[in-house]
């Protein structure tokens, strides 16, 4: 059913798929979007910050200064266009800055920083002052200054004369892309708490969903605060600027313990430390910010110890954890962990490096700007981690759903072939498979298939395949056995090379792919199990199946063995290696064909209780088996029934009444070769018997008439002959 609906759904997410890309193609070059990306200036905008004089008359380059270096404060000075663009504004982005603007004497705008949590700083600003016809050609002065007495500030990034909304599309533009990014991260972050809260057996989760969800929250949200897109939609520039000193510090712990519970080590002094550590550099830059009156922005050797520390903190924990895999011979399993933590820590020093030496506005666009991406690549590689866990263990779960399958019903059968034959029937139907199949050593040089199950419309092929060589043929696959435990073919062409006995055999009987592997017995190969044409897209989960239930194939087919040991034994008298009187019952019962011809033999050995009496009871089992061994050879071990002590009972099923009684003369002189004694009471049936009574009862009295004449000639009844 599944096959058929894939059927189905497959076109119709290749038509889905391909009107989506038309979509995006057509949205991204046939519409504004086009306009909205590659466009430099919207509707007009005009670049505003050539021309511009301090209040000596020298031009000042409005860009590459800062405040501080003209005594923490400057004017600027320039005339507006005639006539200015309709609805133009006075559109501006300062960076620590106060300013005052004045149209001819007029002021107009005024911008003063306010004190908040982390100082005086206000950092990135948009401004906004609007304009009339009436202001055409009007000088304008800006009154520049840096909101801090002894640091870098007071400087512009950009002066545009534009409509606002033109200017906050350009804005808007530059920074869509790490929003987004920003976005993305929250976004996962969500997804894994609702994974954590939505998932029954918490215990059974290898990582700490929980952690990450809200690290991964309170990074997304700082690197969105950080890209200064939400103060521009809102305005709010006091609140983005606390968020951005404060949220990465509180992601640290969450974040640590979330790598902590991925080691195979988890030490407590780890916790502590996360915990502490930026609890410790956040509280002192509060204390020195509130007790000292120094802002946050020059307490920056204390923000990037706090940042350092957690790098040195993750560093501890891999070394630690790969010395411990080490010792230990422990798989790890982090290489995506190694590679997005590699991210990270390449990121977070070059954005250190580039802050504390270089200026990190001028050369990274932002203090925190390689560290966002580094975060970004550290994140979503643990989420692919944790992604790459999910599908793996809902992949485990579905294959253990399916192993237990097999299992019950197998385990619900009461003898072996039963058992076998389910587990082949629900490795065929669950791994969608032509067929399910075992070969067995015959111990002769060949291999015989000894169960098959097919799925419905294939055609059996055990009785194609019952005498296979083991020279040339699957002595191949022995060889790849000892190597690799499992053959996976996906494509049976690509195997010629490789046998082309093998090759001729499989697609003789119309295979395409194959997963077979050995079936071991005390650690000797018995023979082979594997499933044909299983479909290549699982072929995996198939061969990861097929590996598990191996050694349930091998122990239902060793039980089986033993089943028929005992049932041969118990059907077989020990001595003598003659079926016994329960065997005798059966077949009677059960298998004895009512029309059929045959004849019927009563054998009791002569002297057998004289034997034991005179050279002892080994000399009379010797005696037995003696006699056995005769009506062994002529009517074979299958026909001949020990009822107990010296008396036999032979089923022969000779062509005719002639052959019968030529057969019963042979075994007389056989036993007299090997100087023994026996009388025998024979009938032959012609037409069948549906009663044996009468059988029995002749048979009986011929035997009881030889051994009357065999002991009136024998008056030493201890005698042997």
């Amino acid at each position: 059913m599944k096959r058929k609906l894939d059927k189905f759904i497959l076109p119709y997410l290749i038509i889905l798929g391909t009107a989506l890309i038309v979509l995006i193609v057509y949205v991204g070059f046939g519409t504004d979007l086009q306009q909205f990306i590659l466009e430099d200036q919207l509707n007009n905008a005009v670049d505003f910050t050539d021309g511009w004089e301090d209040d000596s008359g020298e031009p000042v380059d409005i860009i590459s200064l800062n405040a501080y270096q003209y005594g923490d404060s400057i004017s600027l000075h320039k005339n507006l266009p005639d006539p200015i663009p309709e609805r133009a504004a006075l559109c501006m982005v300062s960076i620590n800055a106060n300013m005052e603007v004045l149209v001819g004497s007029k002021e107009v705008y005024r911008f003063e920083s306010k004190e908040n949590l982390t100082g005086v700083g206000c950092g990135i600003t948009y401004h906004s002052v609007g304009l009339s016809e009436a202001d055409a050609g009007k000088p304008v002065t800006i009154v520049l200054s840096s909101v801090f007495s002894d640091h870098t500030g007071g400087r512009f990034t950009r002066l545009l004369l534009s409509e606002p909304i033109a200017f906050e599309q350009i804005i808007v533009r530059e920074t869509i892309a790490p929003a987004l990014f920003s976005i993305l991260v929250m976004f996962f972050g969500i997804l894994m708490l609702i994974i954590h809260f939505l998932i029954p057996r918490k215990h059974a989760i290898p990582y700490h969903l929980a952690s990450l969800g809200n690290g991964l929250i309170l990074v997304g949200l700082w690197c969105l605060i950080d890209s200064d897109l939400p103060q521009l939609l809102t305005g709010c520039v006091y609140a983005c600027r606390v968020l951005d000193y404060t949220l990465l510090h509180l992601a640290v712990f969450p974040l640590t313990l979330f790598i902590i519970s991925l080691t195979q080590k988890k030490r407590s002094v780890y916790v502590q430390l996360a915990f502490w550590w930026p609890t410790l550099c956040l509280s002192s830059m509060v204390f020195i910010r509130y007790v000292f009156g120094i802002d946050m922005h020059e307490l920056s050797a204390i923000m990037y110890s706090s940042y350092g520390g957690t790098l040195l903190l993750m560093l501890i924990i891999l070394i630690d954890n790969g010395h411990y895999c080490r010792k230990n011979k422990i798989l790890s399993n982090l290489s995506l962990f190694y590679i997005g933590a590699g991210c990270f820590m390449f990121a977070a020093v070059l954005d250190i490096i580039l802050n504390l030496f270089f200026g990190g506005r001028e050369m990274s666009g932002g203090y925190g700007h390689c560290l966002r991406y580094g975060l970004i690549a550290f994140l979503l590689a643990m989420v692919w981690q944790v992604l790459r866990w999910w599908t793996d263990d809902r992949t485990l779960i579905e294959r253990d759903r399916l192993i237990n399958k097999v299992l019950q019903h197998a385990m619900s059968a009461q003898n072996a072939d039963t058992k076998i034959n389910a587990v082949l029937e629900n490795m065929c139907t669950q791994l969608h498979a032509d067929r399910a199949y075992i070969f067995e050593d015959q111990l002769d040089g060949t291999f015989a298939n000894t169960y098959e199950w097919c799925a419905p419309g294939i055609h059996p092929e055990i009785a194609n395949l019952q005498e296979v060589p083991y020279d040339g043929v699957i002595e191949v696959w022995y060889g790849e056995y000892k190597k690799s435990h499992l053959i996976v073919i996906e494509d049976l062409e690509k195997y010629r090379p490789v046998s082309e006995k093998m090759y001729q055999l499989l697609k003789s009987q119309g295979i395409r792919s194959i997963v077979t592997g050995p079936l071991v017995i005390d650690g000797k190969y018995v023979g082979f199990y594997g499933v044909d044409n299983p479909p290549v897209s699982i072929i995996e989960d198939v061969s990861e199946v097929t590996k598990l239930l191996s050694y349930v194939l091998a122990q239902i087919v060793s039980q089986r063995d033993e089943q028929n040991t005992l049932l041969r034994n118990s059907y077989s008298d020990e001595m003598t290696g003659v079926r016994n009187r329960r065997a005798l019952d059966e077949f009677e019962a059960n298998e004895r064909d009512h029309e059929k011809p045959f004849g019927y033999i009563m054998c009791d050995i002569n002297g057998l209780k004289a034997t034991n009496d005179t050279f002892g009871h080994d000399m009379g089992d010797s005696l037995i088996i003696d006699v056995a061994d005769a009506l062994t050879i002529v009517f074979g071990a299958q026909n001949v029934y020990r009822m107990g002590g010296d008396e036999f009972v032979v089923y022969d099923y000779a062509d005719n009444e002639s052959v019968f009684y030529n057969e019963v003369e042979q075994l007389r002189k056989y036993v007299e070769r090997k100087n023994r004694s026996v009388s025998i009471g024979a009938v032959y049936c012609k037409n069948g018997a549906a009663d044996l009574s009468p059988v029995k009862q002749q048979a009986e009295a011929q035997m009881y008439a030889e051994k009357k004449e065999y002991y009136n000639g024998h008056n030493d009844r201890r005698s042997g002959r």
